[in-house]
């Protein structure tokens, strides 16, 4: 899906036509935006470990272009100066996250209640994919609604069509809403390339899943080491009790903007 002229041109003609895509298209652009900021302020050294630049005088996590001001006598007094004003850039490491590197699996609410975000939900997973396919690894999108209408469209690098993505970006299901068959399908994903990933649950409602899902559940995140983000699109302060048997940390609409999620999430997977 590469610079194609007639392909951008019905592309921007779609998205021209489309409520929807105009919608997801405006918030995707910011979002891709925050993606970009972040990789030109991100480095990788040692075992491709990441790091983000800080300000400190920890002389061991220096740039190197710091420590060559010692270099030469008439800028050794720069690095002093900068460095008992603890101004030396240096390198810090982020925080290891259990597979966050890994391949990223979304699961997307669409039962009616969710019609309003729907266009936030997908701009916000579509951003996840542009993440996960910049780093050569696999996404799946997880359409949701009732215990029948699960659909889930797995994307790779050079695997798919801009019509792939377009058609993710317009589905919706409508009608109810049921947890287990998403995650029942993030399991399957599991078994058939998806070796290591991270799971993310967007919805707005609750729905309880059984004791023994569950159970099974958990083992399951315990052996393939996986960790579940839940995104409660909801700011009813008793909603989001039937996320807590299966996810590692949840993000409530009531306590963050749909933004301030969004670039927190961006954040710890770039």
């Amino acid at each position: 899906t590469g610079g194609n002229t007639e392909t951008d041109g019905a592309l921007l003609d779609k998205v021209r036509e489309n409520d929807t895509l105009k919608k997801i298209s405006v918030t995707l652009g910011k979002y891709r935006e925050i993606i970009a900021d972040k990789r030109k302020n991100s480095f990788s050294y040692g075992l491709g470990e990441k790091y983000d630049i800080t300000y400190g005088n920890d002389i061991s996590n220096c740039l190197s272009s710091e420590l060559a001001l010692l270099g030469a006598p008439e800028t050794e007094i720069l690095f002093f100066k900068r460095y008992y004003e603890k101004h030396l850039q240096q390198y810090r490491k982020r925080e290891p996250s259990v597979k966050g590197d890994g391949d990223i699996i979304v699961l997307a609410d669409e039962s009616d209640s969710t019609w309003e975000i729907a266009p936030w939900v997908k701009a916000f997973a579509l951003a996840l994919m542009n993440i996960a396919l910049h780093g050569n690894k696999k996404f799946a999108l997880v359409h949701f609604a009732n215990s029948r209408n699960v659909k889930t469209d797995v994307f790779e690098s050079g695997k798919y069509t801009t019509d792939d993505v377009l058609a993710a970006a317009e589905h919706f299901f409508g009608g109810g809403t049921d947890f287990e068959s998403p995650l029942n399908a993030a399991l399957r994903l599991l078994t058939s390339g998806f070796g290591s990933a991270d799971v993310v649950i967007i919805t707005d409602g609750e729905c309880e899943v059984s004791d023994d899902f569950a159970k099974r559940f958990t083992e399951e995140k315990l052996k393939n080491r996986l960790t579940v983000t839940g995104i409660l699109l909801s700011t009813d302060d008793d909603c989001g009790k039937s996320l807590l048997p299966f996810c590692d940390k949840i993000y409530r609409l009531g306590d963050m903007s749909a933004d301030e999620i969004a670039l927190e999430v961006i954040g710890k997977k770039v």
